[in-house]
């Protein structure tokens, strides 16, 4: 944290019903409690799945925002690995259920 001196972080809320297991929850406490740590302003926020899936999600965020639409991640094959930017799409449906909560 004291590297990037963020003014806020937004993660998914751990202690809530999550999705997350294994190392990913182990990743998120620790992050939690890291910026808890250092006072670092966060806010933890419960990941609601109104979507089928994150790539149909990806979709309304670029139709509500549009010039994001060249970062849309495509679906992949089921062999393949998620795409990188996936994560960008996660991060900011997480800030749009903020400020839509208001």
């Amino acid at each position: 944290m004291a590297r990037f001196e963020p003014d806020l972080v937004v993660t998914e809320d751990p202690f809530k019903p999550t999705r997350k297991s294994g190392s990913s929850l182990e990743i998120l406490n620790a992050l939690v409690q890291e910026l808890t740590d250092s006072a670092t302003p966060h806010h933890l926020v419960r990941r609601n799945q109104q979507f089928a899936n994150k790539y149909d999600e990806a979709k309304a965020l670029a139709k509500r925002f549009p010039a994001i639409t060249p970062w849309l991640p495509k679906t992949p094959k089921i062999w393949e690995a998620e795409p990188v930017n996936a994560i960008y799409f996660e991060a900011l449906s997480m800030a749009v259920q903020i400020e839509d909560d208001g």
